[in-house]
This record gives structure tokens, sequence and C-alpha cells, in this order.
């Protein structure tokens, strides 16, 4: 269970891409080795749940040098981290293109995947361990209805958000961990409850004085969250934007007149695991 606050980690208010359209086509070589294992996968995605698009035009890292700049002013990271659960449909590397993109020249490109939602925890750990500065850019990118379907919960969809892991920012990490969870009998639940509640008590952090975000997995969790605790927000879309997902929700948190608070509580969720990174925001 790291406690961080120690070690002087922080990050910056989140910025992410939002234009949504209806469709978006795909094509390659890639999506064509793909679509020999997915033959029913149409290349014309067109996908509308309860009124919300999920794709953007071009690919999400395409975006990501019109949301976000380095400061000039400030020295580079050392590392440049992109994350992700769904995989990306590119013949070159992402977290290389990314960095290309932005004009970075010092630091060190590579992804995190194959670890869902909870890949930031991953992140946050690699830049405390290395004692480093890292840029973490959420990415995820849809391409398949039925990968972005989900039987009891919201859609996958289309993300991307950039943040700032530095010495100084916006909200100081306080803590971070994931648990592993057998079957929940409330979906998550429970166990995201328990793993805040430790986190809280271990800081002597009242309930009343956070905000939770929980991931948008689901009706059925964002519900159960809003059960057990007094503050909770969520974001009016129901997009499940997986690594992202949290991230978007800060960032509307600070944009907008929603009631801010002193910490918060953004929680990532898999079906076998449950994550959980504690921020206290900085300044006024």
């Amino acid at each position: 269970m790291p406690f961080v606050e120690k070690d002087n980690m922080f990050i910056t208010v989140p910025v992410s891409y939002r234009d949504y359209v209806e469709h978006r086509e795909i094509k390659g070589p890639i999506f064509e080795n793909y679509m020999m294992l997915l033959e029913d996968t149409p290349n014309k995605l067109n996908l509308k749940v309860e009124n919300e698009n999920l794709f953007f035009e071009n690919s999400p890292r395409s975006y990501i040098s019109s949301i976000f700049r380095w400061p000039d002013n400030i020295k580079e990271p050392e590392y440049l981290i992109c994350c992700y659960k769904t995989y990306q449909m590119h013949s070159t590397s992402t977290a290389l293109y990314i960095k290309k993109a932005l004009s970075l020249k010092s630091p060190q490109a590579f992804s995190i995947s194959d670890l869902g939602s909870l890949s930031p925890i991953i992140a946050l750990e690699w830049a405390r361990i290395n004692k480093a500065d890292a840029l973490l850019v959420c990415l995820e990118q849809i391409y398949n209805m039925e990968i972005s379907k989900s039987a009891d919960g919201f859609p996958l969809a289309d993300g991307a958000s950039v943040i700032a892991i530095r010495s100084e920012g916006d909200f100081r990490i306080l803590s971070y961990e994931q648990i592993w969870i057998k079957e929940s009998k409330t979906h998550g639940v429970q166990e995201t409850y328990n793993l805040i509640e430790n986190h809280l008590s271990y800081m002597g952090i009242m309930p009343e004085e956070i905000m939770i975000i929980p991931q948008a997995l689901s009706e059925i969790y964002q519900t159960g969250i809003k059960e057990k605790f007094p503050n909770v927000f969520t974001r009016k879309d129901k997009r499940n934007l997986s690594t992202a997902d949290p991230f978007y929700s800060l960032e509307d948190i600070c944009i907008t007149n929603f009631k801010k608070k002193s910490y918060y509580a953004l929680t990532f969720i898999e079906q076998s695991k449950v994550g959980v990174i504690i921020l206290k925001k900085t300044g006024g």
C-alpha cells in the first residue's frame, strides 16, 4: 500500500480530447489482419448507445499534440508513459509517435498495456520508484462493436487524456493501491469501498472531506458507490473510457462549478482488480 506523500509526487489537472463522432473508418494492414480474427466486425463502426457517440474522427493518439504541450520553462520529463486497455491499431509505437508529436527529446517512451484500466497506477509506481517526472498519456481506441458493448455496463469508448507527474502540481498524490478481487457479488462496489476506507482511515481523512470519482464501469457500480459515500462525482455521458476515465471526470470537476473538495479518490476497476489513487488539492 504505497503512501507517497513523503515522495513529493504531484499531478497536473488532466487535459482530455472530447470531440466524438457517430462513426469512424478504420483501414490498413493491421486492421485487415485483425478482421481475419473477427470476421463479423464491420469496417464502418456506427454504434450508438443512449445517443452517445463513442468514436473520435481519427486515431486518439493523433489529437494529443492539439490538447497538450510541455511547458518550455520546465525541464522535460524523464519518461513518457502511454497507458491503454484497448489495442492501439498502428504499425508504429504509439509512445514514440507521441514523443515526436510533442517535440520532446529527453523522455524514455514506452507503453503499459495488458493490465486493463489499472495501468495508470503502474505508471505512478514507475515514476515513484525512479524518483522521476513523467508524462502520462491514457489512450483508448475502440475498433470493434462487440468489444465496446457490455452486457451490464457502459460501452467502451475512445479516450485521450494527458497528465503530468511532477515534483509540483495541482494535486499531491497521497497514496495509491491496486488489489486482486475474487468474483464479486457487489460488482466491485464493496471491494472499492473497503479499499478507499482503508486509505482514509490510515491518513485520518473523513468521508465528508473527499470526493469519490468512480470509473464509469456501469450504472450498478456508480450507483453502489453513491450509496457508500456522501460525495461522488459521475459524468453525464455514459462512456467507459477505461484508463482515461477518472481523469476525464477530474478535469470536469476542475473546469466546472461542481462542488470542490480538499481530497479526491480516483477509482479504477477490472473484473479481477480494483485500484484507487488518493489526491489532495494544492493551493486555494
